[in-house]
């Protein structure tokens, strides 16, 4: 199973949408698709569940050879960064 946080339920009123939270934090892995080239920080997703970390960004998107840049955090790597918030 996976979830598309943009598909997920938005309820008004919710400042911190807390359904859409729910279940993003319970995943394993978080695929996050970033347009800009954009360092990620795991600890913007509180979760103690999420284990590893793929993040997807586009090269040259604005060309006829769009290109992706695919890497991988890994639960260790993104275990010391939420640690110390490099």
């Amino acid at each position: 199973m996976f979830h598309v946080s943009t598909m997920l339920p938005y309820t008004l009123g919710d400042q911190q949408q807390l359904q859409r939270k729910r279940h993003i934090g319970n995943d394993i892995v978080a695929i996050i698709f970033q347009e800009q080239n954009t360092p990620f920080a795991p600890d913007m997703i509180a979760s103690n569940f999420l284990h590893a970390y793929i993040v997807v960004q586009p090269i040259d998107a604005l060309t006829d050879k769009v290109r992706y840049r695919v890497s991988d955090l890994g639960a260790q790597k993104a275990s010391i960064l939420k640690k110390f918030s490099i």
